[in-house]
């Protein structure tokens, strides 16, 4: 009897060792180092919002980038607290995951997303019941180190929030936090560490709000997106667990 590998991929605005059943980040990782590129960072985000859609797939017994109620990978990384704006996805289903793996390599659209040069985090899950195994994947970029969002409280009672963090990229010339229209000037900023701080007051906790920064060729650059007012009890750095 035939086996039968299927793979999917999607994008939003993501001969060698054989490696563990579930070591996809071996996989991954050594694909990116043959062409030379950077080694992702396993993220704790995108691990949970992976390993939750696997077994929702697996539940539903369906195959698709889109769950039953049309949300996207993006989506779905929203609702686990991420904050970056861009997030690739594929998704693979067969009798072992060097079975799928294979299949993703000989995809030239998997491929391309698998060997991305922007994506900094990646994370994995797999879900497996009555002989079936579905794994996805989800890829992100991180353009802020050390973010964090800390509540300045009087007397127990919040009266806004202190946001910091470093931007990846240099030659930034200014910092931009807008809080719904209105665009928020920073506290502080040090171009040459790219470290950044701002205040966000308290009626403006539950307005979407957009980091970023103006490059020196003048270009908007947005790296995150979060309501302070749900975040203010959980930001998604510390990538590596």
């Amino acid at each position: 009897m035939k086996r039968f590998v299927i793979v999917s991929l999607i994008f939003f605005l993501f001969s060698g060792p054989v490696f563990p059943e579930n070591d996809v980040f071996g996989w991954l990782n050594r694909l990116r180092k043959v062409k030379m590129l950077p080694e992702l960072v396993k993220d704790r985000i995108l691990t949970g919002t992976a390993r939750d859609y696997a077994e929702t797939l697996l539940a539903e017994n369906r195959f698709s980038h889109r769950d039953s109620i049309h949300k996207t990978a993006l989506d779905r990384y929203r609702v686990w607290g991420g904050t970056s704006t861009i997030v690739g996805e594929i998704i693979g289903t067969g009798p072992t995951l060097s079975a799928v793996e294979e299949a993703w390599e000989r995809s030239v659209e998997h491929l391309e997303l698998l060997l991305k040069p922007d994506w900094t985090h990646a994370g994995a899950g797999k879900a497996e019941a009555a002989g079936r195994k579905i794994w996805v994947v989800l890829f992100t970029v991180r353009r802020v180190r050390n973010l964090r969002l800390k509540g300045n409280e009087q007397e127990g009672s919040p009266l806004g929030y202190f946001l910091s963090g470093s931007f990846v990229s240099a030659g930034i010339k200014t910092p931009l936090l807008f809080s719904g229209i209105a665009r928020l000037e920073p506290l502080s900023f040090q171009p040459e560490t790219g470290v950044f701080l701002f205040f966000i007051p308290l009626e403006a906790a539950d307005l979407y709000t957009r980091l970023g920064y103006l490059s020196q060729e003048e270009r908007i650059i947005i790296t995150d997106v979060f309501y302070p007012l749900r975040s203010a009890t959980f930001f998604p750095e510390g990538e590596s667990q």
